[in-house]
């Protein structure tokens, strides 16, 4: 059972326990204050909602970071744009760090998958981070990388990319950051 459905079943279990007690329906040994029951509820549902809230920021802020990081450094931004529409044209070393490069991305969008699936990051807000990272995944450079290094991904990671290449391109000329050429 995963963290957020253990905190569900407790505000359940909760709620639950809050309605019998104002109905009068719980046997007087299991009858504490009304208050603490009440407070406990609101409690609970509060730090849910914080924590969601926190693993909602994390995610935008990783993603955020990972562009903020190509646009900070030129090289890594020419390395990404080359790699991305001719894998080919680097130098080993270029390659390297492309690959490094795709596998820190790779291993971010595995932890979105498990969160989201898990039910502690909205799926709707997940979807839409996942959708900008997908339309790099008919690129040949992307292609490359993925055959080399996508048995070090989880299953459901490996998954969601059949899924994503079994569909045609969201747009046909996709250009990494909008640029053809480095």
């Amino acid at each position: 059972m995963t963290h957020f459905e253990c905190v569900s079943v407790a505000v359940s279990l909760i709620y639950s326990l809050v309605l019998a007690k104002l109905l009068g329906g719980l046997p007087s040994a299991l009858r504490p204050e009304k208050r603490y029951w009440v407070h406990s509820a609101v409690q609970l549902k509060g730090n849910t909602k914080a924590v969601r809230s926190t693993g909602a920021q994390h995610t935008h802020d990783t993603l955020i970071g990972a562009y903020f990081e190509l646009a900070r450094d030129a090289n890594l931004s020419r390395i990404f744009r080359m790699g991305t529409l001719d894998f080919d044209a680097l130098n080993e070393d270029q390659k390297g760090q492309f690959f490094a490069f795709w596998s820190g991305v790779m291993y971010i969008v595995q932890n979105w998958l498990y969160q989201r699936d898990s039910g502690s990051l909205d799926a709707k807000l997940v979807d839409s981070f996942l959708g900008g990272v997908a339309a790099n995944f008919h690129a040949d450079g992307f292609e490359v990388f993925w055959d080399q290094r996508k048995f070090t991904f989880s299953v459901e990671l490996k998954e969601w990319d059949e899924d994503i290449r079994a569909r045609p391109p969201a747009r046909s000329g996709h250009v990494p950051l909008g640029v053809s050429r480095p």
